[in-house]
């Protein structure tokens, strides 16, 4: 006869499973196996109740950045993953990529009612960074990381279905932004992670996946920090040459068209025999 015993956080006994039969000790809100083998328990005399969470991340609205909220409440109901907040359709796609991205990273939570809340909903959220911050979220609202260990950090980046961090745009801006409002770190994607450590006065954190960030925040594989010479960096931009509008003489009427393009993010058609720098307005534009 096979017996297997499964601990709490504090070493109490939960339950005894004996051939796919059980005795439980004392009643449980949630139960959750984020891990083979590893099991979170958090105990409640009454009835159960699930946790809200909140965690920091930005959009870009046009030239400015503002700070966004990420709030995730997960209770018991029917199952579902809902998502409110003025978002665009790649933010609404976020769900999915979130639960593909938790469950590749071998992270498993149980199927309850899900809201995520983008606020505030007066602000369009577009782009693919609210990625991250709405897993960090889930997480600690299901209890897996102490909402205390999110707390004042900022959270940006896009998850790809196997769990790993692509990078954004827009990251200088948000990381400004972030800093500005009293953040004290940041979490974004290893290949934005020199971008945003332009912004002094603020840690930031590159990470290469979903795995990594969620093992930094618990203190299990802690990343390093990003730093990057002020200095060093603008006197090779100041030594690069680059093409500038400046370069081309005459031709005002394609000029004009080429800024109008770029302004608006236009298509732009240009043709003309070799030689009449077609070519080098396109690149301009």
């Amino acid at each position: 006869m096979q017996c297997v015993t499964i601990y709490s956080s504090d070493h109490n006994v939960c339950y005894e499973i004996t051939n796919s039969k059980y005795r439980k000790h004392f009643k449980l809100s949630v139960f959750m196996a984020v891990q083979p083998g590893d099991f979170h328990f958090y105990k409640k005399e009454s009835k159960v109740m699930f946790l809200f969470a909140s965690v920091i991340s930005g959009v870009v609205c046009g030239i400015e950045s503002r700070l966004i909220s990420v709030e995730a409440d997960v209770t018991n109901g029917l199952p579902g993953f809902s998502m409110v907040g003025y978002l665009s359709s790649e933010v609404k796609e976020a769900q999915e990529r979130v639960r593909a991205a938790l469950h590749n990273s071998e992270i498993r939570i149980p199927p309850k009612k899900i809201t995520v809340n983008l606020s505030p909903a007066d602000i369009r959220k577009a782009g693919a960074g609210f990625d991250l911050p709405i897993a960090v979220a889930l997480l600690t609202a299901y209890g897996y990381i102490p909402a205390e260990f999110v707390k004042d950090i900022f959270f940006a980046g896009e998850l790809s279905l196997n769990g790993e961090l692509n990078g954004i745009h827009g990251i200088l801006g948000m990381v400004g932004e972030a800093k500005e409002n009293g953040c004290r770190a940041c979490v974004i994607p290893a290949v934005n992670a020199r971008e945003g450590a332009v912004i002094q006065g603020i840690e930031v954190y590159g990470a290469g996946s979903l795995e990594e960030a969620v093992d930094h925040l618990l203190g299990r594989r802690l990343l390093p920090q990003s730093t990057i010479n002020i200095e060093e960096t603008f006197q090779k931009a100041a030594a690069r040459r680059y093409e500038d509008f400046a370069d081309i003489r005459g031709q005002k009427i394609v000029r004009r068209a080429a800024e109008i393009a770029a302004a608006g993010r236009h298509n732009l058609l240009i043709s003309g025999p070799p030689g009449t720098g077609a070519c080098v307005k396109i690149r301009l534009s």
